[in-house]
């Protein structure tokens, strides 16, 4: 597992859960599991085609800006919402 700055993954969390260039369903360099240190640890897994933490699955889409990867939802309340994670 791969360590982050829990301030930043729980801001990334946040975006992600109310969740162009290239979409794609391959989550690139996020592919994996991550998990975050701090006072909230959580552990988020980038697969093809969607996104799990605290054990909700959804369906997603990736896109590459520059050194961005913006994850959108396809489903759910946040659906088309969108969530920059630097490389």
């Amino acid at each position: 597992m791969r360590e982050t700055n829990s301030g930043v993954m729980t801001v990334m969390v946040g975006v992600l859960l109310m969740l162009g260039a290239c979409s794609r369903n391959s989550p690139g360099p996020l592919e994996g599991t991550w998990q975050t240190t701090g006072l909230d640890p959580m552990v988020i897994e980038f697969r093809d085609g969607e996104s799990e933490s605290f054990g909700v699955i959804e369906k997603v889409r990736y896109e590459e800006r520059g050194n961005d990867v913006i994850v959108h939802s396809k489903s759910g309340i946040c659906q088309g919402d969108g969530c920059a994670l630097p490389q």
